[in-house]
């Protein structure tokens, strides 16, 4: 199975983060774009599924997985553009 790995930084969840630092994926960096404080990796998998609107998603819900959530975005926007009632969502779950 292909394993993703997401760039966050260590303040993103705390109450007082910029707003680069909540960004979903900052990429591969030593320090956060905004504070400059460390980034955490996060490992898991990039996939394509169905919208269920709960964001509960897992890797049975996968009908493809990517080696980068970027990869998955891309062709999710890909298919979407090719038929705009496509309900497929690019997502990163933890693995």
């Amino acid at each position: 199975m292909t394993t993703a790995t997401i760039y966050q930084c260590t303040y993103r969840n705390t109450h007082t983060p910029t707003q680069t630092c909540i960004e979903f994926n900052q990429g591969k960096r030593p320090r956060c774009k905004g504070c400059k404080s460390d980034m955490r990796a996060i490992s898991g998998h990039a996939i394509i599924a169905h919208w269920r609107g709960d964001n509960n998603y897992t890797l049975d819900d996968a009908i493809k997985v990517f080696a980068t959530h970027k990869a998955a975005e891309t062709a999710a926007m890909r298919l979407y553009d090719q038929d705009n009632t496509s309900d497929l969502v690019a997502r990163f779950i933890h693995a």
